[in-house]
């Protein structure tokens, strides 16, 4: 059945196993995946296939497949088939499927004929190999059905595939191919072993039935359930990768990387680059992908990445007066990552040659994303290759890289994303201007250093609009287009060919000042400030941490460390944690002590529903959180826990507000009515020592 999606046409059927492999030569191009299968996926599919009921059709989902000529005659003349008349057909979407069932085919195969069936000159023998292994070009030669995508598992395929010794016994010949295969990713030749481990364990009766079913469930007098696909075979390569995208897009299969490193090999290809050519990029795609654990934060990192480049004047593309909101709407969400990159990819493509401009973004993107995760997770340590454990020394040991550190692990606990692109895009702007100021030819040699007093700057004004935010519960979806606005800005300046990078800094705070002055009132921010009582632990961390470090900065005494070094998981862990001082939970004895202090019920009632306000927290390092437990205040104020009796609490300036007003320190109790005076001191801290027009002055900025 003919079929047009969209302007996208392909013939849409449902074939059988022998049907599907016996009429194709399958291509697996050089953006597909590694096979990535593990033993579980293929424990399912086999129980799949032996679990169907009698006389019961099993289908085994949808594989895409586009038609190229080119490809057929390509291959022809390089003798990777031998057949000029080949049905070659390019797996837009179906490899992994494909290659596990061909595995467990070949297994099968060598269960039922023996390892030894490539000589076998049975009929039967003769069938099975020529509908689903190998092709036959009437000349003797035999070629593999499958063609895969990367030069290492074709390597392993062909291993595969080939004759077995006759004087070998399949173990012996598994330990020889093995020793081939020392370098590179193995997971091909680990799963082929294991599937070939389960079929010579089935027991009789299930191996029966599962050759029954897959070899030869054409014979209607032999096969109690048929094995179907549903297959869409575009028209060309072209329908083809538009049928994946649109596939693609609508569900969540694949994320915007494995679309775009389809697109840039679709660009290539119709730009007649050679294989080499073509290889070379997908390999620095896939270098640049293992800076990423899952494929959403790769997903994160594009499209923050596009969001730092806009402006009319970034180097990365110009954007018309005219087309700037078409551009703003593109980018209204992750969604359009992977249109905006294509676009982009075009545009760029048309300037010059492709595989040189190619391979200069995805340069780009991999340096960025080196300083993007360093944004996103400030407190990370490598391991050096004699395994002891290391800090991340992009941001260095001074007093403004620590409090970077400090500022972007805050904003990284308020759970906002925005940030991390407005950063990037500041970091951005700081290296372009340094590249033209001091001519210097690599973007390696601008790092977070270079211009730490100024990321210190926006990355502490940056904590703190959000920081607003987030005790006002303000919506922060509208900051997204404030940021881009303001490094449409921060370009322009750069293009004036600003010469030093704090004339950037300079628009970049007016404008941020603008925002944290004019988005909140001072009365809407104490307001909730003082009378929340749902702050959670990490808002209130935040919070106090930040005031904390304020003061200390005030009086030139080092601010704190929040995090330590550890080996055990590859992070620094947390010193300091947030400690409530109206317990959280407590025993029936501890209502009673509080009445003994002339404490009323309705104080107590009002205690409990408002554990969370502001006022009801301080800091402790770890330890002694643990030690105060759920204590009345009398006792926690007068031992080790809260360090009253010695020097110790001292170098918590945030703790000394519990004991420096009289309020607090000749009370035994610490009640709801507490709370809200505890809360206006640390508003009225919070409005002095983190108030807009003293951030410059809390690391000594101007000396």
């Amino acid at each position: 059945m003919d079929v047009n999606q969209n302007s996208t046409t392909y013939n849409s059927t449902v074939s059988n196993l022998k049907n599907l492999f016996k009429l194709h030569r399958f291509n697996f191009p050089r953006y597909q995946r590694d096979y990535s299968w593990n033993t579980s996926n293929i424990d399912d599919l086999i129980e799949d296939i032996s679990n169907a009921s009698k006389n019961s059709e099993l289908m085994l989902g949808q594989i895409v497949l586009a038609k190229d000529k080119n490809d057929t005659r390509r291959y022809y003349e390089e003798k990777k088939f031998s057949n000029q008349n080949s049905n070659v057909v390019e797996v837009v979407d179906g490899q992994q499927r494909l290659t596990s069932l061909t595995m467990i085919i070949l297994s099968l195969i060598e269960k039922d004929r023996g390892i030894h069936w490539y000589e076998n000159t049975d009929e039967k023998a003769k069938n099975f190999r020529n509908w689903f292994l190998l092709e036959d070009d009437n000349n003797g030669a035999m070629q593999n059905r499958l063609r895969l995508a990367t030069s290492q598992n074709q390597k392993i395929w062909d291993i595969i595939l080939e004759p077995k010794p006759l004087n070998k016994k399949t173990d012996d010949y598994n330990q020889i191919a093995k020793k081939e295969l020392k370098d590179g990713d193995t997971t091909l030749w680990e799963t082929y072993c294991y599937v070939q481990k389960i079929i010579e364990n089935f027991e009789e009766a299930k191996l029966n039935k599962l050759i029954r079913i897959v070899l030869n469930h054409d014979k209607a007098d032999e096969y109690d359930t048929c094995i179907n696909c549903n297959i869409l075979i575009a028209e060309d390569a072209e329908n083809g990768h538009l049928l994946f995208e649109r596939i693609n897009t609508k569900g969540t299969q694949l994320n915007s990387g494995d679309l775009i490193k389809s697109h840039l090999y679709v660009v290539l290809k119709d730009r007649r680059e050679n294989d080499e050519s073509i290889d070379l990029v997908m390999k620095e795609w896939e270098s640049f992908e293992t800076n990423f654990i899952e494929g959403e934060q790769l997903s994160d990192y594009l499209y923050h990445w596009l969001l730092a480049n806009f402006g009319d004047k970034s180097p990365l593309y110009s954007v018309n007066d005219d087309d700037t909101d078409d551009v703003m709407n593109m980018l209204s969400n992750k969604n359009q990552v992977f249109k905006c990159f294509k676009s982009l990819i075009t545009n760029k493509c048309n300037e010059g040659d492709p595989q040189k401009i190619i391979l200069n973004i995805i340069i780009q993107l991999r340096y960025c994303s080196e300083i993007y995760n360093a944004i996103c997770n400030p407190n990370a340590i490598e391991s050096s290759s004699n395994d002891v454990q290391v800090p991340d020394m992009r941001f260095g040991n001074t007093k403004y890289a620590n409090s970077i550190k400090s500022d972007l692990t805050h904003l990284s606990k308020l759970n906002v994303k925005q940030p991390r692109f407005f950063l990037l895009g500041v970091f951005f702007a700081l290296s372009d201007t340094a590249k033209k100021r001091d001519k210097l030819k690599s973007p390696k040699e601008v790092t977070f250093s270079t211009y730490e007093k100024d990321l210190y700057v926006v990355s502490k004004m940056t904590l703190i609009l959000f920081l607003k935010f987030s005790i006002a519960r303000e919506s922060t979806n509208t900051i997204r287009e404030e940021f881009l606005k303001i490094l449409t800005t921060v370009w322009r300046k750069v293009d004036e060919n600003a010469r030093h990078g704090n004339d950037v800094v300079v628009q970049i705070k007016n404008e941020l000042s603008s925002l944290i002055k004019n988005k909140i009132t001072d009365e809407e921010f104490k307001l909730s400030f003082i009378t929340r009582n749902d702050i959670q632990n990490y808002l209130g961390l935040v919070i106090l941490g930040e005031l904390e470090n304020a003061m200390r900065l005030d009086k030139n005494v080092d601010p704190i460390q929040w995090y330590e070094r550890v080996r055990t998981n590859g992070r620094e862990q947390q010193k300091y944690q947030l400690e409530h001082i109206y317990p959280q939970k407590k025993d029936s004895s501890y209502s009673e002590d509080l009445k003994t202090h002339g404490i009323e019920d309705k104080e107590i009632d009002d205690s409990d529903e408002n554990i969370k306000n502001i006022g009801n927290m301080t800091i402790l390092e770890k330890e002694k959180n643990r030690i105060a437990s759920n204590k009345p205040f009398n006792d926690k104020k007068n031992d080790e826990a809260y360090g009253h009796q010695d020097d110790g609490f001292c170098e918590r300036y945030i703790h000394m507000l519990l004991f420096r007003d009289k309020n607090f320190s000749e009370k035994q109790t610490h009640t709801y009515a507490d709370f809200k005076l505890l809360a206006t001191h640390y508003h009225n801290k919070f409005e002095k020592f983190l108030n807009i027009d003293n951030i410059l002055n809390l690391l000594k900025y101007n000396q």
